[in-house]
């Protein structure tokens, strides 16, 4: 879930990704935020790629099963429901 900064009035939370798969994921990752709300702001944005925010993400690799958070912060000024789906890339765009 996400918690209200009331200070700041930014939502806070993370996203964690897990690999599911058979074998090592090699970074940089970066995990983009697709059909975020409108009216909605990733604040603590790496940058945009096909017209999304993303996030670049510390971990240098991941063995199957193992799985990396990523911190999200979002200005939400119209208080409406935050939605979006993630896609995580390796390498740089």
């Amino acid at each position: 879930g996400l918690v209200l900064n009331r200070a700041t009035q930014k939502f806070n939370g993370t996203i964690t990704v897990t690999n599911t798969g058979n074998t090592t994921l090699t970074g940089p990752f970066k995990v983009e935020l697709a059909g975020l709300t409108a009216g909605v702001t990733l604040s603590n944005a790496a940058g945009m790629h096909n017209g999304a925010p993303y996030l670049n993400a510390s971990a240098a690799s991941l063995a199957p099963g193992q799985s990396m958070t990523v911190a999200v912060s979002f200005a939400n000024p119209n208080k409406v429901g935050i939605s979006y789906s993630t896609r995580v890339y390796t390498g740089n765009f």
